[in-house]
């Protein structure tokens, strides 16, 4: 019951799809102007996103493109996951939109691709109790890395 409140209190402060490995997270009424979340944005990046390659930084626009790097592990298994995330940035909004999720690197090949669906061992390399280990810890990590941006963008700047 608990939980179903706090998502109902949640809802109205940004609105979030995701599905098969891709985010769409709008959120505003953040009083701020476009500059200040776009110099939020980047502040936050790189404390919470790093590493990470910046692909576009336009102020005008209001865009910023990176690639973030996950690491993975699950026992001895470990695997690099590279995503772009596109932050698009408006008086009183943000848009977060991530998508094209690929293995970069892993101890096993062939690399595992991001998916809801077992691909089955000869695809991946890994069982499927292991495969979805991987691939639930890669949409947490990205889900958290996305709601500590935002979040710092929310944040009120203090004096103190």
């Amino acid at each position: 019951m608990n939980k179903v409140i706090l998502m109902l209190f949640l809802l109205p402060f940004f609105v979030q799809s995701q599905e098969n490995f891709k985010w769409d997270i709008i959120t505003d009424s953040l009083d701020q102007s476009k500059s200040e979340i776009f110099a939020k944005v980047k502040e936050s990046l790189a404390s919470v996103s790093s590493p990470y390659k910046l692909l576009l930084e336009d102020s005008e626009s209001g865009v910023i493109k990176v690639i973030c790097i996950q690491k993975i592990t699950n026992g001895n298994y470990y695997a690099y996951f590279k995503y772009e995330t596109k932050y698009m940035v408006k008086d009183n909004k943000l848009r977060v939109v991530t998508g094209t999720i690929y293995c970069s690197k892993a101890s096993k090949y062939p690399y595992p691709k991001p998916s809801e669906i077992y691909p089955g061992k000869k695809a991946c390399s890994l069982k499927e109790d292991q495969y979805y280990a991987v691939m639930n810890s890669l949409k947490s990590m990205i889900n958290l890395k996305i709601k500590l941006n935002i979040s710092a963008v929310k944040k009120e700047d203090s004096d103190w």
